[in-house]
């Protein structure tokens, strides 16, 4: 992104463009902890420690796998794409209203966040979502990955 968005620019710009999208994409993934970790305390099924590792976060919950009733699982891993998405519609809107190409781009990075992992892959949130509804021991299976 940054070579496509600076490709005019010299390579200390260029540099910089590129640790702002990581400053971003590191932002966003903050927020989706964040998320999660909001979602688990109002449905009642809280996370105990935010595992950061060299890859991605992981969640460990108080109330893992079946200890969590499904409503309350399907809830928390909504929490952290909904976070993602609430602040990329705010943040593209305030993005097009300042004239900001770069809020914009934030915008789109937590919505594409969001969309992302919604997606029925294990150890994702949608795995959990998406599974919830129908077999019920793949969500709680997968709910202690996520």
């Amino acid at each position: 992104m940054a070579f496509a968005s600076q490709k005019d620019a010299g390579a200390a710009r260029v540099l910089a463009a590129g640790f702002g999208y990581a400053a971003v994409l590191y932002a966003a993934n903050i927020l989706h902890s964040v998320g999660h970790v909001i979602a688990g305390r109002i449905v009642g099924a809280p996370v105990d420690v935010v595992l950061v590792t060299s890859t991605r976060d992981v969640m460990v919950y108080a109330q893992p796998g079946a200890a969590a009733p499904a409503r309350s699982r399907l809830r928390r891993a909504l929490g952290g794409p909904a976070a993602n998405l609430a602040a990329g519609c705010v943040l593209t809107l305030a993005g097009h209203v300042t004239e900001a190409p770069w809020i914009v781009v934030a915008g789109w990075m937590n919505v594409g966040i969001a969309v992302w992992t919604l997606m029925p892959i294990p150890s994702l949130d949608g795995w959990v979502v998406w599974s919830s509804g129908r077999v019920p021991e793949a969500a709680t299976q997968a709910d202690n990955l996520v």
